[in-house]
């Protein structure tokens, strides 16, 4: 009996000890660590978007953490506004791969194009006013608007410089395979002649769609 009592208490032991080593080889997270809310809303705020919207956008959000990461980076890379970062992250199930898309296509395409197109515009512009100081008469001079206020810039205008970007993140957006669009999008700007980002941008994006010109007889209804 003794014996018999021995081997159950060795046996208790021997089952039991690993067992113990695994529940103490899990690793315990802090619970604020484990708050994925917490960090996609405070990441939010620190991008710059409104606390209120940032708490409905994270609340709703699938995996908060890579919504936060989207508009981070979508932030960082490029000019874009939060609230238009955080309005295009929300609406894909794949948030971090939107991202990617628009910052690389912004850093291979829309920032290496930006230089030359802002020295074309200034040579134009200066050629221009050259032509008209010597051609031109001076204008009459400039009226004041009624009640004394300034026109204003066109909207348009100001956002100017923003939109290839917006476009880009429209973009990759609608893409299904945003990490393909990019490249697509990148080695056309890149390759073929007189493609401007936004033209490439809308190549790649059609060429996902059914191939009607291979197909003509099979048509989307």
């Amino acid at each position: 009996m003794q014996k018999l009592f021995n081997f159950c208490v060795r046996l208790s032991a021997a089952i039991s000890l690993p067992t113990i080593l695994l529940t103490l080889s899990i690793p315990i997270r802090p619970a604020a660590a484990a708050n994925e809310f917490s960090v996609c809303v405070n990441e939010l705020i620190d991008r710059g978007v409104p606390a209120q919207q940032a708490g409905v956008a994270c609340s709703d959000a699938l995996i908060p953490k890579e919504l936060s990461e989207c508009v981070s980076k979508i932030r960082e890379g490029t000019p874009i506004k939060p609230e238009e970062a955080l309005t295009a992250c929300y609406r894909v199930r794949r948030p971090v791969d939107l991202a990617n898309c628009v910052v690389d296509i912004h850093a291979e395409v829309l920032s290496a194009s930006t230089p030359q197109a802002n020295k074309s515009e200034t040579s134009a512009k200066t050629n221009k006013n050259e032509t008209s100081q010597v051609t031109t008469p001076e204008p009459p001079p400039e009226t004041e608007e009624p009640g004394g206020i300034e026109p204003t810039e066109s909207p348009a205008k100001a956002d100017t410089e923003e939109s290839p970007s917006l476009v880009a993140l429209d973009s990759c957006r609608r893409s299904l395979l945003p990490g393909r669009h990019s490249e697509c999008v990148i080695a056309l700007a890149k390759n073929v002649p007189n493609t401007s980002p936004v033209t490439a941008m809308a190549t790649c994006l059609s060429a996902e769609d059914f191939p009607r010109e291979l197909f003509p007889a099979f048509t989307n209804n």
